[in-house]
């Protein structure tokens, strides 16, 4: 088996992490977005940067949304 050529393995944890690497970045312009407070934004922020996946997935699902004003 020759090194220099990827196996199977080698292009599925590439696929994830570039995976992951979308999600956390994706998750980050979306934090970006938000008004948190100094605190629990530099919180939400490390986790996602030190816990790309979970840390991601956790912001999009405990998040808190800002109620929409209408447009009369």
């Amino acid at each position: 088996m020759n090194p220099l050529i990827p196996t199977t393995f080698d292009g599925v944890m590439i696929v994830a992490c570039m995976f992951a690497a979308g999600l956390a970045l994706i998750a980050m312009v979306s934090l970006f977005r938000t008004s948190l407070r100094p605190l629990q934004f530099l919180l939400w922020l490390l986790l996602i940067i030190l816990v790309p996946f979970a840390g991601a997935i956790a912001w999009f699902l405990l998040r808190r949304t800002e109620p929409r004003s209408e447009a009369a």
